[in-house]
Parts: structure tokens; C-alpha cells; sequence
């Protein structure tokens, strides 16, 4: 991560520029991170799929089609068989999944679609992190790698599958040689490793 502010652009504005900047580059590296961290993961699980990439699930609620729920109950399942604690699951999926998730067609009923305190159904206020689906806390990513431009991938799996370390190694300032302006840049450093390939489970599909 880098970037320039100009010392007349400092004088006049009064706009912190550095800030915001360093505000978006910490984003981007975070964003960054976790493409990275999530492509890698999905190169790892072949233990417990339901939808093939060559063969993948129409995600939908006509004839033929699988509904987002029964995939979360499917996914949870395998896990179960592969005796896999059921807290701290987690599920990563784009966004196109979960707006199935929301439609009015897909008939949820009990707490996925009854108001569930002050802040109501987590499905009709939209809040996917506020409380766990079929044992998963949900997360929605557009940094999981696509099969095609019409085929996406989703991802679940246990806290214990994956380890990973992240550190901003080093920031500085300097003086740039060709401008009137500081350069100020970061290393960002990081890690990651599948340790349990059993404790992971991954779709791919279309929407109908």
C-alpha cells in the first residue's frame, strides 16, 4: 500500500487527506486479504461438496430447483457426519445467494421468519450476521472466485479448518524526489493454512 499527499493540496483543504487515504488503503488491504484468504481455501476443500462444478445445484424455488435453506441443511449435515462441533460454523456466500435466502417465495417459517425480539427476523431485516442459519454464522463476500459469470461458489465450514495470521509489518512516511508531497506506505504481511480439509464444505451453483 501506497499513496502521495500533495503539500498544496494539504495547505489548502481543509480535509484531512492523509486520513481518509490511509482509511481506504487499510480497506483495500483488508479486502485484499480476504480474496486471497478465501480463493485459497476453496482450492483446499474437495471433502464435503453438494453441487459440483461440473454438475452444480440451481439455486431457486421452481420445479427441479434447490432452495438456499435446504443447501445450508445439506452443507450442515456433511458436517455433522464428519463430526464436526456445531458451534463456530461459518458460511461465506455472494450476495445473489442471499437475496434468494430473502424471497418471499422461498415459504420460510418458525424463527427464520417470525419476528425474534426488538430487532425482528434476521431474514426480514436483512441483518445475515445477527444470529446464526442452521448453525451458521452468515457472511456475504464478493471475494469468492467465480466458476463463470452465471455459476458462484459458497463456502462453510468450522473455526478449527483454517488458520491464519495478518500483521502491518511497517508504515512510513518520506519525502517524494519528484513532487512536493510525503509518500506514505505500509507492508501488510499474513498467513494462511487449511488444517482440517473435513471441516469445510463448498457449493457450487446457478440461480434460477
Amino acid at each position: 500500500m501506497a499513496f502521495q499527499v500533495d503539500d498544496i493540496e494539504n495547505k489548502q483543504s481543509h480535509v484531512n487527506w492523509e486520513e481518509l487515504a490511509t482509511s481506504s488503503g487499510a480497506y483495500s488491504l483488508k479486502d485484499a486479504f480476504d480474496k486471497e484468504v478465501l480463493t485459497y481455501m476453496i482450492a483446499q476443500d474437495t471433502t464435503n461438496v453438494y453441487g459440483t462444478l461440473a454438475s452444480p445445484l440451481t439455486v431457486g424455488f421452481a420445479s427441479g430447483n434447490v432452495s438456499p435453506l435446504a443447501v445450508l441443511n445439506r452443507l450442515s449435515r456433511l458436517l455433522d457426519e464428519q463430526n464436526i462441533p456445531s458451534d463456530n460454523r461459518w458460511c461465506v456466500a455472494p450476495p445473489i445467494f442471499w437475496e434468494k435466502m430473502q424471497d418471499e417465495t422461498s415459504k420460510l417459517i418458525g424463527i427464520d421468519w417470525q419476528s425474534s425480539g426488538a430487532s425482528g427476523s434476521i431474514l426480514r431485516n436483512g441483518k445475515v450476521l445477527s444470529a446464526p442459519i442452521r448453525n451458521f454464522d452468515c457472511y456475504r463476500s464478493n471475494n469468492l472466485p467465480l466458476d463463470s459469470s452465471s455459476q458462484y461458489q459458497l463456502m462453510v465450514g468450522h473455526m478449527s479448518s483454517t488458520a491464519t495470521a495478518s500483521q502491518i509489518a511497517k508504515v512510513e512516511k518520506l519525502r517524494s524526489q519528484t513532487s512536493f508531497s510525503d509518500i506514505v506506505r505500509g507492508m501488510h504481511m499474513f498467513g494462511r493454512k487449511v488444517l482440517r480439509p473435513v471441516a469445510m464444505g463448498l457449493t457450487h451453483f446457478t440461480v434460477s
